[in-house]
């Protein structure tokens, strides 16, 4: 489909948008949960691998493949829109569904903890009752 270079220039403009709203989760989820260097590295990855997949996919279903001049134009004020006007709001509203996604499965292992302790309880007396068993059955 051909679309014209108004059209292609809003949809890269919105390509934009949403490159800063991804980078804007990555960024709260950063902050959520502290990693260490090496997830870091992985979450840098995934990124760029989501961003550049859009943009790939994006350059050819608006432009037919062609790369313009413009349509970088168009991202570059995407994000810079976004970033102006609601990235910060996005930023706290990702943080805080972060930190109850966090609370919950905090709570989640708790409670999950709990009927493995019994379980391995269990086993453990269970273990006992056999090798006492067993060391009755040798002593006779």
């Amino acid at each position: 489909m051909i679309y014209s270079q108004g059209s292609i220039f809003c949809a890269f403009f919105i390509l934009g948008i949403l490159i800063g709203f991804i980078f804007d989760f990555f960024r709260a989820l950063r902050k959520t949960i502290k990693t260490n260097n090496i997830f870091t590295y992985i979450e840098d990855v995934i990124f760029f691998l989501i961003i550049g997949s859009m943009f790939l996919r994006s350059i050819i279903i608006f432009s037919a493949g062609e790369l313009r001049f413009y349509i970088f134009i168009a991202i570059f004020l995407g994000i810079i829109i976004y970033i102006l006007t609601i990235g910060n709001l996005c930023v706290i509203m990702f943080k805080v569904i972060l930190d109850v996604l966090k609370k919950f499965l905090i709570y989640s292992i708790r409670i999950l903890k709990i009927p493995i302790k019994v379980l391995k309880k269990v086993f453990q007396m269970m273990k006992r009752k056999i090798e006492f068993i067993k060391i009755q059955k040798n002593s006779n």
